[in-house]
């Protein structure tokens, strides 16, 4: 709903013409009923993926089983239910309701992937904790976020796709620096350096994260990122590290 058309509402219930209910999402629980009730041949299996796509969102919903139909795979989608046009448009109209700042921490987000400590994206965005603060509470309120990262996959995916590339790589090479500072996994510090477009950098990550992958007992995970690291890193001596564990990965 637009900034201005809830105002007017808000004016409205002050005087008592109107009374404003806010309604929670839909559980999955609420969700597969909601499916069942369309008497669909599989709802049991399409609940959990529709309700990780559009959260409790009705409206989103319907459209995702209207789309179901369409592509006449209603009776067969299980584990995913992917992103169509008329969703992403539903989406792309809320955004633009929402503030540049807070658009770009929308962005921000999407770009870290995962629900993030907010000293880290400020970190990141270089911002003052009183304007992170004011732009979160926007996203919130827009029912954009909750517990810090995107209510549903759909507009997480929605403000990916639309995210310029270029903004993004700078965007991952500031969070991959930053979580380095923090000492995070080095797996996820490779994805970020990798996704900025620094294949180098991203293997010596990748090499620290075999190891420790190692170290977990998790050799099949190590044993495919040190193959990795040997054929593509062009660091004579980090080839010839990954070579020496995978020999004895082999032995």
């Amino acid at each position: 709903m637009a900034s201005e058309l809830l105002s007017g509402l808000k004016h409205l219930e002050g005087q008592k013409h109107v009374i404003i209910i806010e309604l929670q999402p839909l559980s999955e629980k609420d969700v597969q009923a909601m499916l069942e009730s369309l008497e669909l041949p599989n709802a049991s299996a399409l609940t959990s993926p529709i309700h990780k796509l559009c959260g409790g969102n009705p409206q989103l919903i319907l459209e995702a089983i209207k789309s179901l139909h369409e592509t006449e795979t209603v009776n067969t989608a299980s584990e995913k239910v992917e992103l169509t046009d008329r969703l992403e448009a539903i989406i792309q109209k809320r955004l633009k309701n929402l503030s540049q700042a807070a658009l770009e921490l929308a962005q921000t987000l999407a770009i870290f992937q995962q629900k993030t400590d907010p000293e880290l994206l400020l970190k990141v965005l270089g911002s003052d904790p009183f304007g992170l603060a004011k732009n979160y509470q926007e996203l919130e309120q827009a029912q954009m976020i909750a517990d810090g990262f995107f209510v549903h996959d759909l507009i997480y995916e929605v403000i990916r796709k639309h995210t310029p590339e270029l903004l993004k790589q700078i965007f991952h090479k500031r969070i991959a620096k930053a979580l380095e500072t923090e000492q995070a996994e080095p797996a996820r510090i490779a994805e970020h350096w990798f996704l900025a477009g620094d294949t180098q950098q991203g293997l010596v990550w990748r090499f620290k994260a075999a190891e420790l992958a190692l170290q977990q007992g998790l050799a099949e995970i190590a044993k495919g990122w040190l193959e990795q690291v040997r054929e593509q890193a062009e660091n004579i001596i980090l080839q010839k590290q990954a070579q020496t564990f995978l020999s004895k990965l082999n032995s």
